[in-house]
């Protein structure tokens, strides 16, 4: 007779042979406090080594990446002719380990033999363990969800950035597509750890670019696929879902946490409006992301025609005006070496040269999506929505002008740039 109570369960771990696990592994380290300097080290050494191992040396073939690269050994060199080598040094390590990771991801695809690895279940694995992490403090905490501050501290700052890329990735791959990248459960697993770790990470910029870059997703399959209905549908129905979680969201979460998010949803605007001035340390303090704006515009403005241009080197800092009190310990001599905005930050070190070189980095990768290939028209997609987010990031965080850069970016951008045009 048979058991009408029995079921089966497969567990289908195939998906975990495609896993780079040495670069979820050195991730997960940074995670857990390596630092940011040791990892530039390790990976800058991976790079050489595989240069080493490599019949010829090939120039990775990615949009933007060589422009910007001349950009930086410009700047770097100029720097160093006017400004101190302890500053200079800082901002080596703001600006090159993006491109380093860049690279590591075209070589990685490069010499990944009949596709046996890929680069985007390695991230969604990476993704989804900081994820569980987060999960798993707050369990561990009694206070993670007793107000706006604990539940940022416990969501908001575990590399939740380089969850906002992941996760739009891994929503293309399984709502969109409806593929398996890891295995059926464990996909699901990981895709609900991130989902809850955006949506309590309480995070502004989080949450947007997480947003904008799911609706890109979908806006770039309605106009590349040949049935654009469907993801039509799909993209109506992201919409209400997130419309009925707000709602919920804004009934069961305490009243103070709520309004607190809200203020900081309202403030938005103003802070990041580039029109601003002020007057006052207080007025800095009041809205600190307008007052650096502010201060790297006036700075740029009153400069020479050619310090406009090309910049005066990195190392060279925004002058600031009034320094907050909150700022004393992140002022040198009167600047602010790195910004809460990536596009700025570059304009006094590399003038407005600098600055375009950084946003061409970016439009290069975003206006592939015109290009006609249906091999890799899913890749294409994918980088250029996840762009778009990251481009957002970086005028209202970073970016990849920063000590903590979007590495699952970095190393899709070099992996995708590789399979799509391939050379060498």
């Amino acid at each position: 007779m048979v058991d009408v109570y029995s079921f089966k369960v497969k567990f289908d771990l195939t998906g975990i042979r495609t896993i780079y696990w040495p670069i979820v592994l050195l991730m997960m380290a940074r995670y857990f406090g390596l630092s940011e300097k040791i990892i530039f080290f390790i990976v800058t050494a991976a790079v050489i080594y595989i240069m080493g191992i490599s019949k010829k040396i090939v120039v990775p073939n990615v949009n933007g990446l060589w422009f910007y690269t001349i950009m930086v050994i410009f700047s770097g060199c100029l720097g160093f002719i006017l400004n101190g080598t302890r500053n200079l040094a800082r901002d080596i390590f703001y600006v090159l380990p993006t491109i380093v990771f860049v690279i590591l991801g075209y070589y990685l695809e490069r010499f990944n033999d009949k596709s046996k690895f890929s680069m985007i279940n390695t991230m969604i694995v990476y993704g989804g363990l900081i994820s569980f992490m987060s999960f798993l403090k707050a369990l561990l905490s009694v206070e993670a969800l007793t107000g706006f501050d604990a539940m940022r501290s416990c969501f908001g700052k575990n590399n939740i950035y380089e969850v906002c890329v992941v996760f739009a990735v891994f929503f293309f791959k399984k709502i969109i597509r409806k593929e398996v990248c890891v295995s059926k459960w464990f996909d699901r697993v990981l895709g609900f750890f991130m989902a809850v770790q955006i949506t309590l990470c309480l995070g502004r910029i989080a949450i947007i670019q997480t947003g904008v870059s799911i609706i890109m997703l979908f806006v770039f399959s309605i106009i590349k696929d040949k049935q654009p209905k469907d993801n039509l549908k799909k993209m109506v129905m992201f919409l209400l879902v997130v419309c009925i979680g707000v709602f919920i969201l804004s009934k069961v979460m305490p009243e103070s946490t709520w309004d607190k998010l809200m203020d900081k949803f309202n403030s938005s605007a103003e802070e990041i409006n580039s029109s601003q001035t002020f007057d006052s340390t207080e007025d800095a303090m009041e809205n600190w992301r307008g007052f650096e704006i502010e201060q790297a515009k006036k700075q740029w403005k009153n400069n020479n025609v050619l310090f406009e241009i090309i910049g005066e080197g990195l190392g060279k800092g925004v002058e600031i005006a009034y320094v907050p009190y909150t700022w004393s310990n992140v002022v040198v001599s009167g600047e602010i070496l790195l910004l809460h905005n990536g596009y700025y930050t570059l304009l006094p070190k590399a003038g407005i040269v600098g600055a375009c070189a950084l946003i061409w980095l970016f439009l290069s990768n975003i206006l592939m999506i015109v290009k006609k290939d249906n091999k890799y028209t899913d890749m294409i997609i994918i980088l250029a929505a996840i762009t778009i987010g990251v481009m957002i990031n970086t005028y209202v965080v970073r970016g990849p002008i920063s000590q903590i850069p979007p590495i699952s970016w970095a190393l899709l951008l070099g992996t995708i740039n590789y399979k799509v045009r391939r050379t060498g």
